[in-house]
């Protein structure tokens, strides 16, 4: 979604500081598993995050961490994980505020009948089939490669033939630089070095 038309980053910031809600909500949304792909038939690449969500952390600190999504704060962007968690100076444990963009999806609760329709109405798994690789070049007769073979050698040969050519031609010999004497200047007294 497309909050501002400015490239300027001090607008940039300014449209997500001061977006409104609807718009927030498609801030935090997480990339779908491709294994969640596959059970809801779709292609649509992420889903806005909702409490009750199981997410699997794949970046930071907590990489590698499952768990289920318990808040989802709009206003600082950011979604709460159980199992995220860092101990207080006091002692206690609090939950660590995680960016969506280092989330996946790996389970989502379906029980929204608008959250069904969104899902519904992308299209249905036309990129969720695995790309196929692309086929290998089929090699040339060896017959043709022989050829290849027996047309390199000249090449290299008329190389050679350049560089010994380079090297036998005449080199211009260097001038020899003549060295100007200083000359004193007008009312200064003549130096035994200038005088000779």
């Amino acid at each position: 979604m497309k909050l501002t038309d400015s490239a300027q980053p001090r607008k940039q910031r300014r449209a997500v500081y001061k977006a409104p809600l609807h718009a927030r909500q498609k801030l935090v949304n997480v990339h779908l598993s491709n294994e969640l792909k596959g059970t809801l038939g779709t292609a649509r690449r992420a889903i806005a995050v909702r409490s009750g969500d199981k997410v699997k952390v794949v970046r930071g600190k907590f990489k590698g961490k499952t768990g289920t999504v318990s808040k989802v704060d709009l206003k600082r962007l950011k979604v709460f994980v159980e199992g995220a968690v860092r101990t207080k100076a006091k002692g206690g444990e609090v939950l660590v505020g995680l960016p969506s963009s280092k989330l996946v999806l790996v389970e989502a609760k379906m029980d929204d009948k608008r959250r069904k329709a969104v899902v519904d109405r992308s299209p249905k798994g036309a990129k969720v089939a695995p790309k196929p690789k692309p086929a290998a070049k089929k090699e040339a007769p060896k017959e043709e490669k022989k050829a290849e073979v027996k047309k390199e050698p000249p090449k290299k040969e008329a190389k050679a033939e350049a560089k010994t050519e380079k090297k036998e031609a005449p080199k211009k010999e260097a001038k020899p630089v003549k060295k100007e004497e200083p000359v004193a200047k007008p009312g200064a007294k003549a130096s035994e070095s200038n005088v000779q």
